[in-house]
């Protein structure tokens, strides 16, 4: 029953997710209202992975730049 409520959640939240207004704070922070409870793993598990398919990707290629490895200038 959970579950279900975090996707119902999720789904409430949608157009601000597809904006990137919303976050996963977001719905974690509306869930507890609903439920009073908070999330376990698997449930944060679930909402990442819907979060992360409705989401705007804000990661873009630079033109001329070349692709550099963390912790290398």
């Amino acid at each position: 029953m959970s579950t279900k409520i975090l996707l119902q959640t999720i789904l409430k939240l949608r157009d601000q997710i597809k904006t990137g207004a919303a976050n996963f704070m977001d719905v974690s922070a509306e869930y507890f209202k609903s439920t009073g409870d908070f999330m376990d793993d698997s449930q944060k598990a679930i909402a990442l992975e819907e979060i992360n398919k409705i989401a705007p990707s804000n990661v873009t290629d630079m033109p001329n730049v070349p692709p550099t490895r963390m912790g290398t200038l």
